[in-house]
């Protein structure tokens, strides 16, 4: 992933942009916004302000360094050098922004070191603790991002549908936690990846495919606490997998597999309901296309 050292040019590249094409923009030459961009050349309050509209920036925001941006997510080495430019740079812009309304504010987060003081972070145990050191009560949390945004986490709702995710966050150690969730998203799909993001920052400093697993098994126990749900996992039920959902803002697939993983449900069952959930998805996409009409 390209290094971006200036506010400059993580707004450029967020705006899917060349040097060339911004500088035909501003009457600016490609050599000049080249400068610029590497902070060769100060960034002065005459040129932000033409800069700042064609990049849909503030223009006191495109003045200083670049931010630190740390991403755990280990989706962003699947993903083409150009997403991955385009995600740290609208983290980029999204953090100067909450450093300048909010300041880098310490977020409220257990550490590693305090959720698994022994051991490799568990993701269960770490959200466990995580909600008695909030005081999260029992029961569904009806507000995450509230819940995250009075302990420290900023959001930013952006279209990050070309990278395929729901959120993405950059929690770089000692920082505000930054994340950005996707809204063009279902709202639960997007607890579920917020959560996610959440057990990196709590867990974990750098990607792997375990800590993939740990901050999924983190969210779900985040989301749906396996001592206050176990009883719902009897006798599921396409009917009754839509109430769970509805009460506890989490999708079937997290349900299923809690069911799965805690022996409440078998192969065959699991194959069964997910069968039926297809269905029924095909089944209300037919019903939601517009019917075309016979010409008169």
């Amino acid at each position: 992933m390209k290094t971006i050292s200036t506010r400059l040019a993580a707004a450029r590249i967020w705006k899917d942009l060349t040097q060339t094409q911004l500088a035909e923009l501003s009457g600016l030459s490609q050599g000049l916004v080249s400068k610029l961009e590497s902070g060769h050349l100060p960034l002065d309050a005459r040129r932000a302000s033409v800069l700042g509209p064609l990049l849909n920036v503030e223009p006191d925001l495109l003045v200083g360094p670049a931010p630190a941006v740390e991403i755990r997510h280990l989706a962003k080495s699947a993903l083409s050098e150009r997403v991955r430019n385009k995600l740290a740079a609208a983290l980029t812009i999204n953090t100067a922004n909450a450093l300048r309304t909010v300041g880098d504010t310490l977020p409220d987060l257990p550490t590693a070191a305090t959720v698994a003081p022994d051991s490799a972070p568990d993701g269960p145990e770490s959200a466990r603790r995580l909600r008695t050191a909030w005081k999260v009560p029992a029961g569904p949390i009806p507000h995450l991002v509230n819940l995250l945004e009075r302990h420290g986490v900023s959001f930013y709702p952006n279209d990050i549908t070309y990278a395929q995710l729901d959120a993405l966050a950059s929690s770089p150690i000692g920082h505000r936690v930054i994340m950005q969730i996707n809204r063009r998203s279902n709202r639960e799909d997007v607890r579920v990846a917020v959560a996610h993001e959440l057990g990196h920052a709590v867990m974990h400093s750098t990607p792997s495919v375990s800590a993939e697993r740990e901050a999924d098994r983190f969210a779900a126990e985040l989301l749906f606490p396996s001592e206050q749900t176990g009883r719902l996992l009897f006798n599921l039920s396409i009917a009754s997998l839509d109430d769970i959902e509805g009460e506890w803002g989490v999708p079937a697939s997290v349900i299923l597999n809690r069911a799965r993983d805690d022996g409440r449900l078998t192969s065959r069952g699991l194959r069964h309901l997910r069968a039926g959930l297809e269905a029924a998805s095909l089944a209300a996409e037919r019903s939601s296309r517009p019917v075309e009409l016979p010409s008169p």
